[in-house]
């Protein structure tokens, strides 16, 4: 009892008092059947339950809540570009969350495809990746979109699409495509409402690899003042024409965004973008689309989403819509759906779910 005060006034009472805490949860742990480690994690909590996620290193529990998962919110942003909107942001995910992600994927991948009828599935070289859709009532998916939720705000319009892992080994790509559909899709499921892809996250989870950066071809940054002091460990600019475009690299926890749709509900033809060749390791990102319903007699401008694609190569036209979750299945019936491309006999086509 005397050295308690004495350790208070040297400034170590908190260090003493968790170490009675460690000791204790290690005798509760012996006596109650239970890991060190995890008496440790209990420890934890007791003293910072700010920091109630879990550590890049802890596999959540089975009956893991997101809230058991999911950390502060820490990011940071830096504008990119206004037309179309993208901004760059700084550990969107922690690397708990990422380790946690992988995991949920990791048996769930499968050759990404691409179909000419709508029912003939087939490898084509614009798209060469891995696809696996993630179980939106999984903690991590949870905690993935939660995050995407809080970043649009207001603009987070209809919800969003349950996560998609892609995975990039060497030599693999996916050459320019949009996000945006030409036509809004239906979705029989829910009244047949069309609805298109106001926003895009792209997460990086893993980049133990040289390229795979993230290009904007259509995004020109040879104009911006003090671009040559560009931080081009996140930034590589690409000159294309004489003009000098921008590229994000992966860098794992950070993420781009890019808003899809112009001010009348058009497609942006600016937001053409591709997953640029792996050189050498792997690349893991995660795509996050946030959804908007439109009424029947909803104008969307002109009519029209169909954008030029005049500027791809042949092979980037056959896949210049990614409809990768086109194949929407509803959890609660079923149900499926196939988007139409009107700029192409090729679709992509893979399934997905339609978050709750």
């Amino acid at each position: 009892m005397v050295c308690i005060p004495l350790l208070m006034a040297g400034g170590k009472f908190t260090a003493l008092f968790s170490l009675l805490l460690l000791v204790g949860a290690v005798l509760l742990a012996k006596f109650q059947d239970i890991s060190v480690d995890d008496a440790r994690a209990y420890l934890a909590d007791a003293i910072a339950p700010e920091k109630r996620a879990l550590s890049s290193t802890a596999a959540a529990p089975s009956n893991a809540t997101v809230e058991d998962v999911c950390g502060p919110l820490q990011y940071a942003i830096e504008l990119l570009s206004l037309d179309p909107l993208i901004i760059y942001i700084n550990n969107f995910l922690s690397p708990g969350e990422i380790k946690g992600l992988l995991e949920v994927g990791e048996d769930l991948f499968s050759a990404s495809t691409v179909a000419d009828d709508l029912t003939q599935r087939f490898s084509h070289p614009a798209r060469t990746s891995s696809t696996a859709y993630l179980p939106g009532d999984n903690p991590y998916s949870q905690c993935a979109l939660q995050k995407a939720r809080k970043f649009l705000g207001f603009y987070d319009f209809d919800g969003i699409e349950s996560p998609q892992l892609t995975k990039y080994a060497h030599s693999q790509e996916y050459r320019g495509h949009f996000d945006w559909p030409p036509q809004p899709w239906r979705e029989p499921a829910n009244g047949n409402l069309r609805f298109d892809r106001f926003a895009t996250f792209f997460v990086y989870l893993e980049a133990n690899c040289t390229g795979g950066s993230t290009h904007f071809p259509k995004v020109y940054i040879d104009d911006i003042p003090h671009l040559d002091a560009l931080n081009t460990t996140k930034f590589e600019p690409i000159v294309e024409d004489k003009r000098t475009t921008l590229a994000a690299r992966a860098i794992p926890g950070n993420a781009v965004f890019w808003v899809n749709m112009e001010a009348r509900g058009r497609g942006n033809p600016k937001t053409l973008h591709a997953g640029m060749p792996v050189l050498e390791g792997t690349k893991v990102g995660l795509n996050l689309w946030s959804r908007r319903y439109l009424a029947d007699d909803e104008d969307i401008g002109d009519g029209s989403t169909t954008a030029s694609t005049s500027t791809l190569d042949s092979t980037a036209t056959a896949a210049a819509t990614d409809i990768q979750a086109n194949t929407i299945s509803s959890a609660a019936q079923g149900e499926t759906f196939v988007g139409s491309d009107s700029t192409s006999t090729i679709q992509i086509a893979a399934a997905s779910q339609i978050p709750s």
